[in-house]
This record gives structure tokens, C-alpha cells and sequence, in this order.
């Protein structure tokens, strides 16, 4: 995908990791050993995408004279949801990786943005 959309958009300049997979379930009663692929792709999804991306782009942006990064978190990356540890654990993890990332992109021309919505209800 990154050859793709740097070889068609080279002017691209805007990254937004906004994938997630929120599973809710109790430990006790999942089938990890039977059913890890269940579990797995909420982790893809919620944490290797967007580490990839933002490490495959990275330098891409760097090269440009302005560019952002931005990773859709979670409130619930500060106040986990019980019946959804992987999902909280994961956006935690988005979190503190969005906070490395800023930090190690402060000298380049890449801004690094964090949005963490608050609970949603559906009603």
C-alpha cells in the first residue's frame, strides 16, 4: 500500500491511522487456545497497522516541507473498558507510541496528533 500511494499520490502529505477492532468478552470465559486468531486480528488491526504505517511513512513525510501523523486512540487508553482489555490495552499502546513518535519527529517537518475520543453510546 505505501509503494502504491507514494508512487500514484506523491504529494501526499497526511497520514490517519484510524482502524479498530473492539471486542468485548471475559477472560475467564475466552477460548484462547482454541480461538487466538479471534483475538489476534484485534491486535493487527489496532496495533500493527498503525505502527507499520507510521513507520513506513515516517520518512516519506520527513522529505516534505509539511506533513501530519495522526493516530485515532481512545479515552479508553487512559480508563480501561473491563469487558474490552484487548481493545484498551491496545489504544494504550497507540497512545504511548504516538508520544514516541512526536518526540522522535520534534526536529522534522512532521506533526504527530493523537485524537482519543471519549466513550461512545449506541443506542
Amino acid at each position: 500500500m505505501f509503494d502504491w500511494v507514494t508512487t500514484n499520490y506523491p504529494e501526499v502529505n497526511v497520514l490517519v491511522n484510524n482502524a479498530g477492532i473492539q471486542q468485548r468478552f471475559n477472560v475467564l470465559k475466552a477460548d484462547a487456545k482454541n480461538n487466538w486468531s479471534y483475538f489476534s486480528k484485534e491486535i493487527t488491526a489496532n496495533i500493527e497497522a498503525p505502527f507499520q504505517l507510521s513507520m513506513l511513512f515516517a520518512p516519506f513525510f520527513a522529505t516534505k516541507k509539511e506533513a501530519i501523523i495522526i493516530n485515532v486512540t481512545s479515552g479508553l487508553a487512559f480508563t480501561p473498558f473491563p469487558i474490552a482489555p484487548i481493545y484498551s490495552a491496545t489504544k494504550a499502546a497507540l497512545h504511548s507510541f504516538t508520544m514516541s513518535l512526536r518526540h522522535q519527529l520534534s526536529d522534522t517537518s512532521v506533526e504527530v496528533i493523537e485524537v482519543a475520543p471519549p466513550a461512545v453510546i449506541q443506542l
